[in-house]
């Protein structure tokens, strides 16, 4: 008979989905949509009364900051929070479908946020027609009052950095003589805004590129103490008291039945401290005398375990416990009973 534990610390990765560059080609879709036909029907909202006035420019202030932040948002979640690599600086780690595919989608949000930016802008103006600054002087109280009032204060540093770039790019957008809504821009605006955008977004990336950057050194050197750790072979110790042979003599005929196999199996492994099981995330191996599994959670052979056992295994100060890297920042416990 043959019964073999395999712990290990797990770690996963994102993609950029396929929905968000479905979501993002819709998105500019819908932008210049609306962009075009409120250029060509002449749409205009216009009211004499003043307090229908500041109702529509507090509503659309509020519009301004909700696409900013929503947008801000998905750039950085797909720099910050992703495996695909937005480091320019590294050219062989952007050659890939992932990155080409993420550059797209940051392409088409800077142009459907700035589509969308030029329509309230267009909109604001029917109702304020000589100056700008009430539209500026909205966003900026509105904003202040919902990061106030904001709960989670992870993000509150980037949406108010956000907020002031938004300040910005408001009086960049407002003090440019342009018709907001042509057809088309002149070269030098194009060239302008393309610089603006990409230099915005470049900031970003660098920003969390840096964050990231710090967060696997962090990780790397906790990855690094766990090894060199003593309590973590002494958990691990306190771990294996249960599979003792006198208590696996006396139960192994158990896990030849399914239900038994999975009722022992979670017994022994969430019976742990939360220390432990928080921790690491566990899997019990099990083998008849012919080598045959007894239910186990996924297709590896006892020779899969035994080679990677026998080949990359280091032993531990604790009797039949070993340990082998899974990656420079990744590393398993094994241990073998028979």
């Amino acid at each position: 008979m043959s019964f073999l534990i395999h712990l290990f610390i797990a770690q996963c990765g994102i993609k950029i989905p396929r929905d968000l560059l479905i979501n993002t080609i819709l998105f500019g879709w819908v932008s210049l949509f609306i962009r075009y036909y409120l250029k060509e029907d002449n749409v205009k909202a216009i009211s004499n009364k003043s307090l229908n006035k500041w109702i529509a420019l507090s509503g659309y202030a509020a519009l301004f900051l909700i696409i900013t932040f929503v947008c801000g948002s998905v750039i950085r979640s797909m720099i910050a929070d992703s495996q695909v690599s937005f480091d320019v600086i590294n050219f062989f780690a952007i050659i890939n479908i992932y990155s080409a595919v993420g550059f797209i989608v940051l392409c088409l949000i800077a142009i459907s946020y700035f589509a969308l930016s030029q329509v309230l802008v267009y909109l604001v103006k029917n109702f304020f027609p000589v100056s700008y600054v009430p539209l500026i002087l909205s966003v900026v109280v509105i904003g202040l009052i919902y990061l106030t009032l904001k709960l989670n204060f992870a993000t509150s540093f980037f949406e108010l950095a956000l907020l002031g770039w938004l300040i910005i790019y408001l009086f960049i957008l407002v003090k440019i003589n342009i018709t907001y809504l042509a057809v088309r821009l002149n070269s030098s605006l194009l060239i302008f805004w393309l610089f603006f955008f990409s230099i915005s977004i470049t900031g970003l990336i660098v920003m969390e590129n840096n964050n990231k950057e710090l967060e696997r050194r962090k990780h790397y050197a906790e990855a690094l103490a766990n090894k060199a750790d003593p309590a973590s072979e002494t958990l691990m110790n306190t771990m294996l008291t249960d599979f003792r042979n006198k208590f696996l003599s006396a139960n192994f005929s158990r896990f030849k039945n399914e239900e038994d196999n999975h009722f022992l199996k979670d017994s022994l492994i969430n019976g742990n401290f939360s220390g432990y099981t928080n921790k690491y995330e566990t899997k019990i191996y099990c083998f008849d005398s012919t080598e045959a599994p007894l239910f186990n959670a996924d297709s590896l052979s006892i020779n899969e375990l035994n080679a990677v056992l026998n080949t990359q295994g280091k032993p531990t100060t604790i009797p039949d416990l070993y340990y082998y890297d899974l990656s420079y920042d990744r590393f398993s416990y094994m241990s073998k009973k028979l």
